[in-house]
């Protein structure tokens, strides 16, 4: 282990110095000392197989305490301005393009306390943090995301985070940028096999490409996001061990040549089996009962299409229509050598929803708003039993904030 330090060390100081060696030179707009993002609804539920329900549903939350420090001087070498920030939160970001939701983090779950660092460097990104999680388990969130914008119309990311628990290594926490989290637990595990198990690391990576409008066809956003929770580096190793991958593709209209006050997404997500679990359970991709990637979970895909309208700056009305399939796996159901490697997702008896649904969104007075929900749609196998057939509505009112 001593010798792999050193090894580490120089690794991240050469990732540092890449990433300021390939920024270019471009403005960096600051965030104040308090900077809020995302937002929250509070929500009554009412459909007639439930009884009327309260929750709360969170979209990128983040309220962060921030402390800026520049000017960074090194970064300044390469001809590109940078910015180091501190920040303290209580609130994951979302990160990746996705309309429905990322593959590695959604944004979407209970408010969560973590620090970290932004680096900023020139048209680089560059973002690393440690959260807490369920004391009880000693469960952490670890997590680090590079973006970088080669042009005005590309952008590139790459993330990668860490549920870890119990008497996890302590090098795991080690701070330096661009230092990946799956090297860490390599060298950790090779001086002792057990952290292998107290250690979950998932790798994304995803792009964003807005290619312009032109006469009548209008702008376009091309979209993607690969995630990678365990793969296997050879193809004869994957007649014992299957990939446990995700991947989501979509298509976004920012505005109609015809009336800008419409837009429009096309979207398409598949996950397969075993992704976000883990064999001990302590370290499954969940946080209090919510997962941290996206809500479809394993074994299954989704398409779906939505149309957004805006008769004004405050006011928006969505239209949704989608197919959900899922297998009979869910987060918990870790693979083991008893399965099998050929098994296609979704598996087993399908459980087939057709749905629609139409929200309505109006913003009061920043940053109130208030929302309301109608859903219905259609179970098919419902249960994963042969024949099972469902029909439902659901109906919501909120209110909430947007930051």
């Amino acid at each position: 282990m001593r010798k792999l330090r050193p090894i580490i060390l120089a690794a991240s100081v050469i990732i540092a110095a890449t990433l300021g060696a390939v920024a270019h030179a471009a403005p960096h707009t600051s965030r104040g000392p308090l900077y809020a993002g995302g937002g929250a609804l509070v929500i009554v539920y009412d459909s007639p197989r439930s009884s009327p329900a309260l929750s709360v549903e969170y979209d990128g939350l983040q309220l962060l305490l921030m402390h800026a420090v520049e000017p960074f001087g090194p970064f300044q070498q390469f001809g590109a301005p940078g910015r180091f920030e501190l920040f303290a939160g209580v609130g994951l970001p979302k990160w990746g393009p996705g309309r429905t939701g990322s593959l590695i983090m959604s944004g979407r779950t209970n408010p969560l306390p973590h620090v970290g660092y932004h680096l900023a460097v020139g048209r680089a990104d560059y973002v690393r943090f440690v959260g807490m999680m369920e004391p009880e388990q000693r469960r952490r969130l670890l997590g680090h995301r590079l973006e970088y914008f080669p042009t005005s119309w590309l952008r590139l990311g790459v993330s990668e985070t860490a549920v870890v628990s119990g008497d996890a290594s302590a090098l795991l926490y080690w701070p330096f940028p661009g230092l990946p989290l799956y090297a860490l637990q390599r060298a950790v595990s090779q001086r002792d096999v057990a952290q292998d198990s107290l250690i979950n690391v998932n790798l994304g990576a995803d792009f964003a490409a807005t290619l312009p409008g032109e006469g009548r066809r209008p702008e376009l956003e091309v979209y993607g996001e690969l995630l990678i929770d365990d793969a296997q580096g050879t193809a004869s190793s994957r007649d014992s061990v299957p990939d446990f991958l995700g991947g989501l593709v979509g298509v976004r209209v920012p505005r109609f040549t015809s009336d800008p006050r419409f837009s429009g997404y096309l979207e398409y997500v598949a996950i397969s089996s075993y992704v976000y679990s883990h064999k001990n359970p302590d370290n499954n991709y969940v946080y209090r009962g919510t997962v941290i990637g996206h809500s479809l979970g394993p074994d299954a895909d989704m398409l779906a299409v939505v149309a957004d309208f805006r008769p004004d700056s405050h006011t928006i009305v969505s239209l949704l229509g989608a197919v959900v399939r899922h297998g009979e796996s869910g987060i918990g159901h870790p693979w083991s050598p008893a399965e099998d490697c050929d098994r296609e997702a979704p598996s087993g008896v399908v459980e087939k929803t057709i749905k629609a649904s139409v929200e309505a969104e109006r913003m009061l007075r920043e940053p109130l708003l208030i929302a309301g929900r109608l859903e219905v749609g259609t179970t098919f196998n419902k249960g994963h039993v042969h024949g099972s057939t469902c029909m439902y509505w659901r109906v919501g009112a909120a209110v909430g904030v947007r930051l």
